[in-house]
């Protein structure tokens, strides 16, 4: 048997319920593959080479998620609901993510709903900051501990790794994915981060990063 789901399906509360944190979706190519004459062969003859979906090791791992602990420490996805927003449009968005690019003081700005903190972070257009922003320590979240401006200020990375990451968590916590990803390589301008604290964006000045942007299975 097998279920159908659209991408407004997996954001109703009672679907993502259905799924686990080792569920796996299925994404069908867009366009359909040729035919390979030597798979076809392959397909039907008597031995066929067939590779088990998980090994000994994996299954290990598998019937301990239930009971695992995670260590003293340890940081996990946490945030408001208007960043998670703000970080799945940009994942899913092209434009939105062009016009952050090319000045994301402005576009942070101009979004509503976030905080001081959440502002001040975003503007800097990176991984590392943005990461700081969003996971937080077990005893931090109890606490209601709030981040000091420079211990956001130190997190490093380009920005598009961390909308992988953060987008790869986001559907974790929904349960709607076990972490299956695609990458998707484009470009991204260096801003140096004395411009953002004047309120501008340095144009790019040869010192370009590398950027991912995050397209998760199952939501193409």
């Amino acid at each position: 048997m097998m279920d159908t789901f659209t991408i407004a399906d997996l954001r109703k509360e009672d679907v993502a319920k259905q799924f686990s944190a080792i569920s796996t979706l299925y994404t069908p190519p867009r366009d359909e593959p040729h035919n390979r004459a030597e798979y076809s062969v392959k397909g039907t003859g008597p031995k066929l080479n067939i590779v088990a979906a998980c090994g000994p090791h994996e299954c290990g791992v598998i019937v301990q998620i239930d009971t695992h602990v995670a260590q003293e420490g340890h940081k996990k996805f946490h945030t408001s609901s208007t960043m998670k927003k703000f970080m799945t449009d940009l994942a899913l968005k092209p434009k939105f993510l062009e016009e952050y690019e090319l000045d994301p003081v402005a576009v942070v700005e101009s979004a509503k709903g976030l905080s001081d903190l959440e502002k001040f972070g975003l503007k800097f257009a990176r991984g590392g900051p943005t990461d700081a922003l969003m996971e937080a320590t077990e005893s931090n979240i109890a606490s209601g501990r709030q981040l000091a401006k420079d211990e956001i200020t130190k997190g490093r990375g380009p920005l598009g790794l961390q909308i992988a990451d953060i987008i790869i968590m986001l559907l974790i916590n929904m349960h709607i994915i076990p972490g299956a990803a695609l990458y998707i390589l484009l470009g991204f301008s260096y801003c140096n981060i004395n411009s953002i604290h004047d309120g501008q964006q340095l144009r790019d000045k040869g010192k370009g990063l590398q950027m991912w942007q995050f397209c998760p299975a199952g939501v193409l």
